[in-house]
């Protein structure tokens, strides 16, 4: 295996490929476009957007996981070297580095108790949201940017004391930036 660096004819990119293998079988890893854009065919990213209004049935703390949220009615998936895990949750760095994650939804029927969301790295809460309390949707966003060691993962939660709030168009993505 080797690396190579390779010039486009008239200067329209730079690629950084690597040759592996017994076969030395090409892939690129980088390339910088003529503008100054970087960009990486591998970069882990992930965006899970559901369609469907989740009821929260129980109070306590939950993960988002397939058997409450990313079940059914994803509109959208998108995971990019297959990251994030929905049956978990789980969104697992495969490098260490700089991290964006954003959840967003909206909510409804929350008119007592609370209703907080979470994000976690490596079960430890590191970010968090308080929805306001009103019956109307109302939409809420909630983001970090994080340091990650590579197999650190990171987790987006809800916990509350009131049991018939209803979270809409939940949305939970995630990427590596730098």
């Amino acid at each position: 295996g080797g690396i190579n660096i390779i010039g486009a004819a008239a200067g329209s990119y730079i690629q950084l490929q690597t040759s592996e293998g017994n076969n030395n079988a090409v892939s690129t890893k980088m390339e910088i476009s003529k503008e100054g854009y970087v960009t990486k065919p591998s970069t882990p990213m992930f965006s899970y957007l559901g369609t469907r209004d989740h009821a929260i049935t129980t109070t306590g703390t939950q993960t988002m996981t397939s058997s409450n949220v990313w079940a059914s009615s994803v509109n959208h998936s998108f995971n990019n070297g297959n990251h994030f895990n929905p049956s978990n949750g789980r969104f697992t760095a495969p490098v260490a580095g700089k991290y964006y994650f954003q959840f967003q939804c909206m909510s409804s029927n929350f008119n007592s108790g609370y209703l907080w969301f979470y994000m976690n790295i490596n079960n430890t809460t590191k970010s968090y949201f308080q929805m306001t309390q009103q019956t109307d949707h109302n939409a809420m966003v909630h983001h970090m940017y994080c340091d990650l060691a590579a197999s650190d993962y990171v987790t987006s939660h809800w916990t509350n004391n009131y049991v018939s709030v209803i979270i809409h168009y939940p949305c939970f993505s995630g990427s590596l930036v730098a």
